[in-house]
């Protein structure tokens, strides 16, 4: 059969051709060009694309089905695949394309499912992924868009990462990640007892609270266990402190200079023991002293 990305390309917004194939019969190659022409359509879509805002969401159907195969779908698991998902998701739902912008999302939880490296790809400075997530879920009013964006976020938190803080730290929106997820919990919880879409409802509080809340606690408790760093300068504790604090009176100048420190080579091991000698009296002397004090009750 002839390449089937470029069949597409040559398709205009008026055209009534159809292109199909069988499935995954599409060459690896074709498929990520396939991949990346749809998504830049969805993008575009509107009087300089091939797509028009109605079509959109067939367009996204497809980018969808093919991103189940691992060959040639690795496009969305890179940097600019993951942005195009995630500026497409949130184009559509602000047009109330809501169904299509699941679908996006979708594609963004298959990715990570299939492409373990896509996880840190997609909470990077560069992607932002989870912060949109974040948004998006406490805008969330449907069991499908909470459902869904609960796995993407499942998968952005299941290895350790400063996300993780930031998402159990910052406010979001005013709001904290319990606050928010408490919401959903209770719109899910409701939707379940009301028989509305209930085993969908009953799958929601799953992700939410099996996987998502667990990952928090379960990583973030590593985090809290974790040795505090070591402060700069290191503190100084006693008896040293107590040694410097007597060392201080004792003259040190240019003429007792070699009583301290012996010049010659022939003297240094004596060095060692000077300064042996040196802290046993200091800290004979601080202990004379705080017994003297202590004898006025002071």
């Amino acid at each position: 059969m002839g390449d089937l990305a470029d069949a597409f390309t040559a398709l205009t917004l008026y055209s009534t051709k159809t292109v199909g194939a069988p499935g995954f019969t599409i060459s690896e190659s074709t498929q990520t060009k396939l991949l990346k022409l749809l998504l830049n359509d969805v993008k575009m879509r509107g009087s300089d694309a091939r797509l028009s805002h109605e079509s959109a969401s067939q367009a996204i159907l497809a980018v969808k089905i093919l991103g189940r195969n691992p060959q040639g779908s690795d496009y969305l698991a890179t940097e600019s695949g993951l942005s195009d998902l995630l500026h497409i998701a949130s184009s559509l739902k602000e047009k109330d394309h809501l169904d299509a912008a699941c679908d996006a999302l979708r594609c963004i939880a298959n990715a990570m499912l299939l492409f373990e490296d896509s996880r840190s790809t997609f909470i990077s400075e560069e992607v932002k992924g989870g912060e949109v997530c974040v948004k998006m879920l406490n805008e969330a009013t449907t069991c499908d868009e909470i459902f869904i964006l609960s796995r993407i976020l499942f998968f952005a938190t299941a290895s350790r990462s400063p996300f993780i803080i930031w998402l159990v730290e910052e406010s979001h929106n005013g709001r904290t990640i319990s606050n928010i997820v408490e919401d959903k919990l209770d719109l899910a919880l409701s939707r379940y007892l009301k028989n509305d879409k209930a085993n969908l409802a009953r799958e929601v509080i799953a992700d939410l609270l099996k996987e998502f809340m667990f990952n928090l606690l379960l990583i973030l408790e590593l985090y809290l266990s974790l040795p505090a760093p070591s402060t700069e300068p290191t503190p100084l504790h006693p008896p040293l402190t107590n040694v410097i604090h007597s060392l201080i009176t004792i003259p040190v100048n240019n003429a007792l200079h070699s009583k301290w420190f012996h010049t010659s080579s022939a003297e240094q091991p004596d060095v060692v023991q000077h300064t042996q000698d040196l802290l046993d009296k200091s800290l004979a002397f601080y202990r004379s002293k705080s017994e003297f004090i202590g004898d006025f009750g002071l």
